[in-house]
């Protein structure tokens, strides 16, 4: 019986489509190419990190799932939020699809999960909004290497919603134990690099202080899934820490437009 698939639109553009050298990129990302190697002493309720191409911020969204690999036994679901830089919508969207391909297998989607939140009007389906979208499918080869085929996920794609739509999303997760949620997010976008650096430096601050009223997404393109995961911290009374700051000129050498790039960790 053949598989329902959302097939892997980005590979060999964001990331290698072959399966060995996808694989062999991860593990130096994570390992060598990563000199942090952090371990958080409480359980991450969720991460935040950035989703351009691997060699741009690869390293960067490597260093929170380098911390996720010490807790693989800790997580059943995963719940990805990304924005929409393809297609204009309204609310949250999620795919019909039992599966999700990478070059390194296929992850399968938490459909029963998904049913629920369309029930209760939380998000609704929509295939044809996730064509060509990276934001969530960057992250996908990181989630099969850290966690491998058993994890399941619901990929929610963002477009015009607030952020108390994603905090009715991340209670509703939190009704079931062993569930962690990713904020897919770049910071700013083409600014300076003196600028860059004043920017993401204020917005890193304030994610840190769970101050989400000053963040919009001029300064961060998933601003309105940040928010929402600041607002959740908030109320639950969890932290956010910074563990990663990047920027796309210490790989393009172009100081003149510039991406910022963060991890966090949500505890």
């Amino acid at each position: 019986m053949q598989k329902n698939i959302k097939t892997a639109d980005l590979q060999g553009v964001f990331y290698p489509s072959g399966k060995d050298e996808l694989n062999n990129l991860l593990e130096y990302l994570l390992t060598e190419g990563n000199r942090k190697k952090l371990f958080s002493s409480k359980i991450p309720k969720g991460i935040v990190v950035p989703h351009a191409g691997y060699a741009y911020s690869g390293s960067c969204a490597a260093t929170a799932y380098n911390v996720l690999s010490h807790y693989v036994g800790n997580y059943d679901v995963v719940y990805i939020f990304g924005p929409s830089h393809q297609k204009y919508f309204d609310g949250l969207k999620t795919l019909t699809k039992e599966y999700y391909a990478t070059p390194l297998g296929d992850l399968q989607i938490a459909q029963q999960e998904i049913t629920n939140l369309v029930d209760e009007d939380l998000l609704s389906m929509d295939d044809k909004v996730f064509e060509g979208e990276h934001s969530l499918e960057v992250q996908l080869p990181f989630i099969y290497k850290i966690f491998g085929k058993n994890i399941k996920i619901v990929p929610i794609l963002v477009g015009n919603a607030s952020a108390n739509d994603i905090v009715s999303i991340l209670y509703k997760m939190n009704e079931v134990e062993r569930r962690l949620f990713i904020i897919s997010s770049d910071l700013s976008h083409f600014l300076s690099l003196e600028e860059e650096q004043a920017v993401d430096q204020d917005t890193i601050n304030n994610v840190e202080h769970l101050n989400n009223t000053l963040i919009d997404h001029g300064e961060a393109c998933g601003a309105t899934a940040l928010n929402g995961a600041i607002e959740y911290a908030k109320l639950e009374g969890l932290q956010a820490e910074n563990i990663d700051f990047k920027n796309s000129s210490e790989v393009s050498n172009d100081e003149d437009r510039v991406v910022g790039y963060a991890s966090f960790l949500i505890y």
